[in-house]
């Protein structure tokens, strides 16, 4: 009984820090992948390349944002030869910056992507990001 009392009360522990990380998370962020399309081009083996286009929409209440966060996963950092994102509206190639990288080699890579106008609240913007 003391066991299934002590697994519990950790459980109900681990389950608060979880719910308040993520509430905190949510309001810092505001921006929201509404919708992602993932395309592997294998034509020119052995550089493989890919393209994510993605639809982003700010849900922040009031604030514009003027930048988007691109995660590279730490299996593909290693290999990244480039990234460039583009909106896919006008074509217009944006800014892209590799964030300080202070962590662990198995940690993710973060680029930031400097949008051309900022995003109001409620508006939504398409990127193509291709590694």
């Amino acid at each position: 009984m003391r066991v299934l009392s002590a697994l519990l009360s950790h459980f109900v522990l681990v389950a608060t820090a979880a719910v308040a990380a993520a509430a905190a998370a949510s309001q810092r962020a505001g921006l929201v992948n509404t919708n992602l399309i993932r395309t592997v081009d294998l034509r020119a083996l052995p550089a493989v390349t890919e393209q994510v286009g993605v639809v982003v929409q700010n849900e922040h209440s009031s604030k514009a944002q003027k930048s988007y966060v691109v995660v590279v996963p730490a299996a593909k950092r290693d290999h990244l030869a480039r990234i460039t994102v583009r909106e896919r509206k006008s074509g217009a190639e944006l800014g892209v910056t590799r964030l300080a990288d202070e962590r662990d080699a198995a940690d993710d890579q973060l680029f930031q992507v400097s949008l051309r106008q900022d995003l109001q609240p409620g508006e939504k913007v398409s990127l193509n990001i291709d590694f």
